[in-house]
């Protein structure tokens, strides 16, 4: 079996297209083979609990509007190579990602952690939701398969908080500096969105190495 960890948040684009990616090169595999565990890893760690505007976000990462293009001319033009659903224009705001990120954990925890990374980066890529707002949570946990008692309980109080700062900082300590970063079999370390092409190639060798063909 490959084991694979996505360290990955929620509002980061290029996480969106390396998961896009991965799971496309999964679908030809036999799917008991490859298991994917997500783990939350804030993008921006010192975000204002509250959030801020995408505007003043973008401006405050990037430095002008000429920058911003530059930067997401690349993203928009693999978003539309791999068929993904996205709207920028939908989106108002940039949350702090702490408590998507727990869910994220417990997801994790319940063997839903892909559908519920899914249905983050769709409420916010392609639907504009504000991912920092517990109702918006509550709700997409819902979607997932979650219990909406116990994600309402769990997102009113600082479980699960300590947890996703330890492996942050343990990550950070071992080198991560972004997301998404792959860490397959706890051996080699991918950083970046990766096409299906690069995973297949990936899966094939270590399957090989293996003495099987599993496609």
């Amino acid at each position: 079996m490959i084991k694979i960890k996505c360290l990955s948040d929620p509002i980061c684009p290029w996480c969106y297209i390396g998961k896009k990616c991965l799971d496309k090169a999964i679908s030809k595999f036999n799917s008991n083979l490859i298991q994917v565990n997500w783990v939350p890893f804030q993008l921006n760690p010192n975000m204002p609990k509250e959030g801020i505007t995408r505007k003043k976000y973008l401006i405050q990462k990037f430095g002008s509007e000429k920058k911003i293009i530059e930067i997401y001319n690349p993203i928009v033009h693999k978003l539309k190579e791999n068929d993904i659903e996205f709207d920028f224009s939908k989106i108002q705001f940039t949350p702090n990602t702490i408590n998507a990120n727990r869910l994220i954990y417990w997801a994790q925890l319940e063997e839903k952690g892909t559908l519920l990374v899914e249905n983050l980066f769709k409420a916010y890529f392609a639907e504009g939701k504000d991912i920092g707002n517990i109702d918006s949570l509550i709700e997409i946990s819902r979607k997932s398969g979650l219990s909406k008692k116990i994600t309402k309980k769990m997102l009113e109080h600082d479980e699960k908080i300590d947890i996703i700062l330890e492996t942050e900082n343990k990550y950070r300590d071992a080198g991560v500096t972004g997301v998404p970063t792959f860490i397959i079999n706890d051996d080699y370390v991918v950083p970046g969105a990766q096409t299906k092409e690069f995973w297949l190639e990936v899966f094939e060798e270590v399957f090989q190495k293996n003495g099987r063909n599993y496609i």
